[in-house]
């Protein structure tokens, strides 16, 4: 993505981890939407709740972390 818009690789990482997120963020409401406000007290529910926690805190702390890390080195 950075190559393509001219961006520097740290930023066009981190604008890539900011989609993502916020496309998650998108599914998470779109999955309330149809099963309810209480969808995560569903045995289905519980367990997507905890992968997409998983997920998000893995792409918090990989991703953004390190670019930032290797952009102020």
């Amino acid at each position: 993505m950075s190559k393509l818009k001219d961006l520097p690789p740290v930023s066009g990482a981190i604008i890539w981890l900011q989609q993502i997120q916020r496309q998650l963020r998108l599914y998470m409401r779109k999955v309330e939407d149809i099963l309810g406000k209480k969808w995560h007290h569903h045995v289905e529910g519980k367990q997507l709740k905890k992968i997409y926690e998983h997920f998000q805190k893995k792409l918090d702390r990989s991703i953004q972390n390190d670019q930032f890390g290797i952009w102020s080195a």
